[in-house]
């Protein structure tokens, strides 16, 4: 077992882990922007519809982050032989 690998595939794990958890601080960011922006009586258009595209590439970057660590956190497991079999 390579152990300079399965160190530099935590390290890697580590790091998409402080993406996902930057990615769910701009979608709550995005979506209190967004109730604020709708609680304004003339209710600026542009600025709800970048909020709202804003949200929706959050909810992307978190799907795809996700993803991203089940399938390194799964190689690292089978690297260390404890997948489940």
């Amino acid at each position: 077992m390579n152990h300079r690998l399965i160190s530099d595939m935590e390290r890697d794990l580590s790091w998409w882990w402080e993406d996902l958890r930057g990615a769910s601080a701009r979608l709550r960011d995005y979506q209190r922007h967004l109730i604020a922006c709708r609680q304004i009586s003339p209710r600026p258009r542009a600025s709800i519809a970048l909020t709202l595209r804003q949200c929706v590439a959050a909810r992307k970057l978190r799907a795809h982050t996700t993803l991203v660590i089940k399938a390194r956190r799964g190689g690292l497991n089978s690297l260390l032989g404890t997948a489940a079999q």
